[in-house]
């Protein structure tokens, strides 16, 4: 059973999963999309961790949920991500940036294998998400080493 708050962490890592697709419906935002991706990854790991601390104080399992997590945000995600980069608009500025090509075979490109990719990104990214969500939901709830105090008369003390 899926917890409230582990609810809207799965919502939030969906959004941020999802998001780049989004600057693909214009021509301004189209060439940020690699950027995000990575953006997107660096708020990946923190929402995990975040979850995990979470998982942690309420004495769940970490590495589960982050996994179960993980794959479906990565599922639901690449089809809403698949789903915004075959809109109208994103076809138009894909087609856009591509000069030199004719329109049909842009949008050949676009849409031959459309199903297949689709599914196959969704087990391949769900696969590394689930692994990204299991370690670092482990990560985030794991208990932290201390250092131990170096005596007094210690001639290095500790820094």
């Amino acid at each position: 059973m899926i917890r409230s708050v582990t609810l809207v962490y799965s919502v939030l890592l969906l959004l941020v999963y999802a998001g780049p697709a989004l600057l693909t419906l214009s021509p301004v935002t189209y060439h940020a999309t690699t950027a995000a991706h990575f953006v997107t990854f660096l708020a990946s790991v923190v929402l995990f961790v975040l979850l995990g601390k979470h998982l942690k104080a309420r004495r769940r399992r970490r590495a589960r949920h982050g996994f179960v997590v993980g794959l479906a945000v990565a599922w639901l995600g690449t089809g809403i991500a698949e789903y915004i980069r075959r809109l109208p608009l994103a076809q138009q500025v894909f087609i856009q940036e591509l000069p030199g090509v004719p329109r049909a075979a842009a949008l050949t490109m676009l849409h031959l294998h459309a199903v297949t990719g689709a599914v196959l990104s969704a087990l391949l990214y769900g696969a590394l998400y689930a692994l990204l969500g299991a370690f670092a939901a482990w990560w985030g709830g794991r208990d932290r080493l201390e250092s131990t105090p170096t005596p007094p008369d210690s001639p290095h003390p500790v820094t």
